[in-house]
């Protein structure tokens, strides 16, 4: 099967869910990271979530354990959403 390209808003919400959408909208602008409950921060993201993000090549393992940040998808549907 293809990769997905995530080049404009109307492919993204074609690909993603909608619980998936909020994940890569609500990551750092700056770092990418992606607030989870395994990291115990406030409005994380349920460990299910990040599961199906990190299987669909969104997100990728950050600096410790239970932290996470988007990867060069995960950024291309941020961006096309945001335009």
């Amino acid at each position: 099967m293809p990769k997905p390209q995530y080049s404009s808003r109307l492919m993204v919400q074609g690909y993603l869910t909608q619980d998936q959408i909020l994940l890569v909208l609500t990551a750092d602008p700056k770092s990418g990271e992606v607030y989870t409950q395994s990291a115990q921060a406030p409005c994380a993201a349920p460990d299910w979530l990040v599961v199906e993000c990190h299987d669909r090549g969104l997100i990728t393992p950050g600096d410790g354990p239970g932290r996470w940040r988007l990867s060069g998808d995960g950024w291309d549907a941020w961006n096309a959403l945001l335009d």
